[in-house]
């Protein structure tokens, strides 16, 4: 599942890894972001974002079957601008309204929109420039991106049950693109530069890292003309698509035998 602005305005695709061509999900003229999918597996998660000059500030998330429907909104707050669920059987969903870096955490019911704040994360914002976070499939952590000037990066893993929380510094590596625990939520891949190399989107500077919990990197995928950006697995773990850019474009790989 992914956003294309293929058909002209960003729409939302879905697309089996043997179909040559992606099926249209969410279109219209919505500001949409952030697909993402609910623990059981049956429905699309996704964002609507306010538009220049709109009256309410406030984004959406909206829920629709993956097998076809109508969307239905779920919540609305301001300055929505991540969300994500654990898979089955875990049922936690996490949405984090506010600005990156004051960053509040919310648990959610993805079908009523019911929400409670997630006092246990209150702490997981004070030591991050320009963040990102993930929840791990089980449910039981947010791992987040640690990144400052002139610093190596590092991955803050924080306990949902009880606010406890490790950092995992990643040597070497100036800037993560974004993060994704893998299928057993052992590791976490991301793309990583390396301040050593040429700017951001050089030639071999955005190569696809696997970062274990003691945060040994191993290189995993590499191109001179692209910049990976984040590594999704499947939920089996025999797969991983890679999106990457290049120039003006993007495309997804998909990668066997990893």
């Amino acid at each position: 599942v992914f956003l294309s602005d293929r058909d002209g305005p960003i729409h939302i695709f879905k697309q089996a890894i043997d179909q040559p061509q992606p099926e249209l999900l969410v279109g219209g003229d919505d500001a949409l972001a952030l697909p993402k999918i609910n623990p059981a597996g049956t429905d699309l998660l996704y964002l609507v974002m306010p538009k220049q000059g709109q009256a309410s500030p406030n984004v959406r998330i909206m829920r629709m079957p993956l097998a076809g429907g109508p969307a239905q909104l779920v919540l609305e707050a301001p300055g929505i601008w991540n969300q994500e669920c654990a898979r089955f059987p875990a049922t936690l969903c996490i949405f984090s309204p506010g600005g990156m870096n004051q960053q509040l955490f919310f648990s959610f019911d993805p079908v009523t929109g019911a929400n409670t704040e997630l006092k246990s994360a209150s702490g997981i914002d004070k030591d991050s420039d320009l963040p990102n976070w993930e929840l791990s499939h089980d449910g039981k952590y947010l791992a987040r991106s640690i990144l400052k000037p002139n610093q190596d990066a590092a991955i803050r893993i924080l306990s949902i049950a009880d606010g406890s929380n490790r950092t995992v510094e990643v040597k070497g590596w100036s800037i993560l693109n974004g993060i994704y625990w893998s299928a057993d939520d052992e590791t976490l891949w991301a793309g990583g530069v390396n301040p050593k190399q040429a700017g951001f989107g050089g030639a071999n500077t955005c190569p696809l890292l696997e970062i274990d919990l003691d945060g040994k990197v191993r290189v995993m995928a590499s191109d001179s003309d692209v910049c990976f950006i984040v590594g999704i697995p499947s939920p089996d773990g025999r797969y991983l698509a890679v999106e990457g850019a290049k120039a003006d474009t993007s495309n997804v790989w998909l990668l066997q035998n990893f």
